[in-house]
């Protein structure tokens, strides 16, 4: 068994070392690993898992569609919070890669989520949309939506800030 410190003053991300000058690998404090942004052409990885699809608005804005289904299933008939959360956030991520679209060496980081469930998600499919509502040169604030039969009745809505980097 390894001593009670062995880990001190090691990154809990990242391993490397806090102290500079220790290490030849960065701290996460220094933002290694930011997911960097595509253009608004694929979605990430998670989004497959939730069987997530693409159809964008008339304008061109990212609207997301989670089919109904096992993987998304919570009480029989309802949809699971944890995928309505994913679909919102998914649909946040992409409402920021598709307003960053020009500038290709952008990254973003996730700060905090709220999710806020107005009702239960019923076997339907579900759609979510995201809108920038900020976008500073180091936060991005966003909020999404997802709605099954009518956009003006959301059964859930979310805020996210982004930590945005740029080169």
């Amino acid at each position: 068994m390894l001593p009670r410190d062995a880990f001190r003053g090691l990154c809990s991300g990242c391993g490397a070392s806090r102290r500079s000058g220790r290490s030849d690998r960065p701290c996460c404090r220094h933002l290694h690993g930011a997911r960097r942004l595509s253009p608004v052409s694929g979605l990430p990885p998670y989004a497959d898992l939730l069987g997530l699809t693409l159809e964008p608005d008339a304008e061109g804005a990212p609207v997301l569609l989670m089919p109904f289904g096992d993987p998304v299933v919570g009480r029989p008939g309802f949809l699971h919070g944890g995928a309505i959360s994913g679909l919102l956030e998914m649909a946040a991520y992409m409402a920021l890669v598709h307003e960053l679209a020009g500038e290709a060496d952008a990254g973003v980081k996730p700060i905090n989520v709220t999710v806020d469930f107005m009702r239960g998600g019923r076997d339907k499919p579900t759609r979510a949309r995201g809108t920038v509502t900020r976008l500073g040169t180091r936060v991005a604030n966003v909020e999404a939506s997802a709605w099954q039969d009518d956009p003006a009745q959301p059964i859930a809505g979310a805020r996210m800030n982004y930590l945005v980097l740029r080169s």
